[in-house]
């Protein structure tokens, strides 16, 4: 994948690749207040694909549409690019280097992206439906062993409550 120099896609173009990739995964489209949320995450997770970044070959890689993390610990693999995250702790915000998984198109970066947020987290999906900004953090974070997000914070409610304000 060739790097887009930062470009953001417009609006326009992000409701209708999300549309279509949840579509493909549920069936249905998804309704205005869930497709709300998914943008919103998207957007701030992710640039609505344009998170992206150089693998240890340098080669280049993005559409990456809610800063999902591959497996690895850097140096990065082909199809992953290393970038900076943090998790929260009692006393702050602890940063690491991390690989992020890059993909060949946005239909691939968003189908991936909805997978981890809805497919994975059933709760999840259940609680986007509803357009409540909170019921879905807070079932993104789940019980914290393997929340989608970290959050910022030294508490789980502090952690959920930064994710709605995110949002």
């Amino acid at each position: 994948a060739l790097p887009r120099s930062g470009v953001m896609i417009p609006a326009s173009e992000a409701r209708a690749i999300l549309a279509r990739q949840y579509e493909a995964l549920f069936g249905t489209l998804p309704a205005w207040p869930a497709l709300r949320l998914l943008l919103a995450q998207s957007r701030g997770e992710g640039g609505w694909g344009d998170f992206g970044g150089h693998d240890a070959e340098g080669r280049y890689w993005e559409f990456n549409w809610g800063a999902v993390q591959s497996k690895h610990a850097p140096p990065c693999p082909f199809g992953t690019f290393e970038r900076q995250d943090s998790r929260p702790t009692a006393n702050g915000q602890v940063p690491f280097q991390w690989c992020f998984q890059g993909y060949l198109t946005n239909d691939d970066g968003a189908r991936d992206f909805l997978k981890h947020a809805l497919v994975y987290r059933k709760a999840a999906h259940a609680a986007v439906k509803t357009g409540d900004v909170r019921a879905y953090a807070k079932a993104l974070y789940g019980d914290g062993s393997a929340p989608y997000y970290g959050g910022f914070g030294a508490t789980r409610e502090a952690r959920i409550q930064s994710y709605v304000d995110f949002l």
